[in-house]
C-alpha cells in the first residue's frame, strides 16, 4: 500500500509493505521517503517551532519539563481550544534558538513522561529527495 501525504510545502511518501503468512501479518516493513525543496534544507535546525506531541493528562507538567531543555513551548490552539492529534493528544510548538544536536534532543524529549513523539524524526528516513535549481539530489 502506498500513502501520499501533502504536508505544507513538503510531500511525504510513506511506502508500506505488508507481508502476510498463514493468514497473519507477521511483518510490517516500511520505508520513509521524504521529498523536499532545496529551500527546506538548513545547516542548523531551530528557525521554526519544533512540534512535540504530549498526552493531555498532566500536559502542563510535561511542558515545564520540556522548557528546561532551553525552549519556549506553546500549546497549539485551534479556535481557542487545544488542537488534538489523530490520537487525541496535544501539540506543543517548542521554540529553540538553535538545535545543534538533534539526536540528543530527540532522546531527551522522548524520555520526558507525557511526551508521545517529537518532530525531529532522527534516524527514521530511508531516503531524502531534494529538488532545487541545480536539479535533484538523493540522500540516503
Amino acid at each position: 500500500m502506498i500513502l501520499i501525504k501533502k504536508d505544507m510545502p513538503r510531500f511525504v511518501l510513506y511506502l508500506l509493505l505488508k507481508l502476510a503468512g498463514a493468514g497473519f501479518c507477521l511483518t510490517l516493513l516500511y520505508a520513509f521517503i521524504l521529498q523536499v525543496s532545496g529551500f527546506s534544507t538548513v545547516p542548523v535546525l531551530g528557525r521554526f517551532p519544533l512540534p512535540v506531541e504530549v498526552v493531555p493528562y498532566g500536559w502542563e507538567v510535561t511542558r515545564r519539563q520540556i522548557s528546561e531543555l532551553g525552549c519556549t513551548p506553546q500549546l497549539r490552539l485551534r479556535d481557542e481550544v487545544p488542537f488534538l492529534t489523530d490520537n487525541g493528544n496535544y501539540i506543543l510548538d517548542c521554540r529553540f534558538a538553535a538545535i545543534e544536536e538533534p539526536q540528543e534532543l530527540s532522546q531527551q524529549l522522548n524520555s520526558i513522561p507525557g511526551v508521545v513523539e517529537n518532530g525531529l524524526f532522527v534516524n527514521r528516513t530511508d531516503l531524502v529527495i531534494v529538488g532545487g535549481a541545480d536539479g535533484v539530489s538523493i540522500r540516503v
